[in-house]
């Protein structure tokens, strides 16, 4: 049963991305088809969901994301991105590389 609420999350996420809903919130709806299908109770999806939140590298991690997400959007921004990728095309030689 593991491998098929799985399966199913992904299909979930795979589908709500191809149709251009927002990526958060089809790995909201995935994480939720997850939470559902698992034979678990409430009290221990509770219980890791409490103990996932006062883990540290939670914290880290939700930091390092918004901080890349930042960095992104002021490097668009600011057309640094721009002169980023046309020098890597212009070292690699071959924009299919990059990708």
């Amino acid at each position: 049963m593991g491998i098929i609420t799985i399966i199913i999350a992904i299909v979930v996420i795979s589908v709500m991305a191809i149709k251009r809903i927002n990526i958060g919130l089809a790995m909201l709806a995935g994480s939720a088809v997850l939470i559902i299908m698992t034979p678990l109770s409430l009290e221990q999806v509770l219980g890791a969901a409490q103990t996932a939140l006062i883990n540290p590298i939670t914290w880290i991690l939700i930091g390092s994301v918004l901080l890349i997400g930042m960095l992104g959007y002021i490097l668009k921004n600011s057309g640094a991105m721009d002169i980023m990728v046309d020098s890597l095309v212009k070292l690699v030689g071959d924009s299919r590389w990059i990708m």
